[in-house]
């Protein structure tokens, strides 16, 4: 499985968005992750926001899904809807 990480600008983060995308990657070592790249299809993309105003451009990434990472608290949804 291939999952595409895009991060918002950083404007008003509420949450160290560094160290949840850390330990997303090392809870799930069996996933290969990269930054997004416009030209690659992933099987995810992990939208990074550091709040809820959700503003990161992610409409020119393709991916089967797209999962939208607003706190911390995402990161322990994150497992139900990396099954799908």
């Amino acid at each position: 499985m291939k999952i595409g990480i895009k991060y918002c600008g950083g404007c008003n983060p509420n949450y160290n968005r560094s160290e949840a995308v850390s330990r997303i990657v090392s809870r799930y070592p069996e996933i290969e992750f990269e930054p997004a790249n416009h030209d690659t299809r992933y099987d995810h993309i992990l939208i990074i926001n550091g709040c809820s105003r959700s503003c990161a451009g992610y409409e020119e990434l393709k991916a089967n899904n797209k999962i939208f990472i607003n706190s911390v608290k995402d990161i322990g949804k994150l497992g139900e809807k990396l099954k799908t």
